[in-house]
């Protein structure tokens, strides 16, 4: 698979969700919440670093929502490091932090679930559902 095709595979895979009945009716209302806030996330974060670091006067985040969110893992959080942080920036921190709350309930848990059953899994195998001579 190239990388053009392996880019693009995030957005097939909900477009086929959103326009397959069948996909669709499998879509609980977490995913959908899931793709919301997702989408919040991603639109959010492409804002901050083209508003303020692409056509801005730039913001090195690193010096000090880096260091807050290094010290949030570490038990050790200082909430003065994002007294200053522009708005974009702590929206976008809040609602990663919100997709990280929702994540054990949506279908992205199964990222944490190592596929092992799938080395002695045996093959699927598509067959028609009526034969190629009969059509």
């Amino acid at each position: 698979m190239n990388d053009r095709a392996r880019s693009s595979s995030p957005l097939l895979l909900l477009a086929r969700r959103l326009t397959s009945p069948r996909v669709r009716r499998t879509t609980t209302r977490a995913d959908k919440v899931l793709f919301a806030v997702l989408t919040v996330v991603i639109l959010l974060g492409m804002s901050a670093t083209v508003g303020k670091n692409l056509l801005g006067g730039g913001y090195d985040y690193r010096a000090t929502i880096a260091v807050w969110f290094r010290g949030i893992l570490t038990l050790h959080p200082d909430p003065g490091l994002m007294a200053d942080v522009p708005l974009i920036f702590r929206l976008h921190a809040l609602c990663a932090w919100l997709l990280a709350a929702i994540w054990p309930f949506t279908r992205l848990v199964h990222v944490w679930s190592a596929p092992i059953a799938y080395l002695w899994r045996p093959y699927v195998v598509y067959r028609r559902r009526t034969p190629a001579h009969s059509r």
